[in-house]
């Protein structure tokens, strides 16, 4: 199965890991962060942003495709980050279909 792995590094980059060699940063101090996962007609964003929140930590979730659209139906599920000594990122996990395809959107 196919997985698709989202979480803050630092303060600036929002990142993306699968299990299938796909690999992504986005640059984004000071502002949002967007992906777009899509399958065929499916597909949903995956959000960010650093310092949403009191402590200054990472605030990772997920949005439609459009006003109206259906969520598709893949497990998600959310982790804590343990690469850091102390973590201050989610990490968001997403078990995607095979033919998932995923693009960092222009978050300006």
């Amino acid at each position: 199965m196919k997985s698709l792995r989202f979480f803050g590094a630092s303060d600036d980059l929002f990142e993306c890991e699968s299990n299938f060699g796909y690999e992504e940063e986005i640059g984004c101090y000071g502002s949002h962060s967007v992906y777009r996962v899509t399958a065929g007609e499916e597909g949903l964003y995956v959000v960010a942003y650093y310092g949403a929140t009191e402590g200054s930590t990472w605030t990772v979730g997920v949005a439609p495709l459009r006003e109206g659209a259906s969520m598709p139906n893949w497990p998600m599920r959310f982790a804590t980050d343990t690469s850091t000594e102390e973590p201050y990122s989610p990490v968001l996990i997403i078990d995607v279909p095979d033919n998932v395809q995923v693009e960092a959107v222009d978050s300006e």
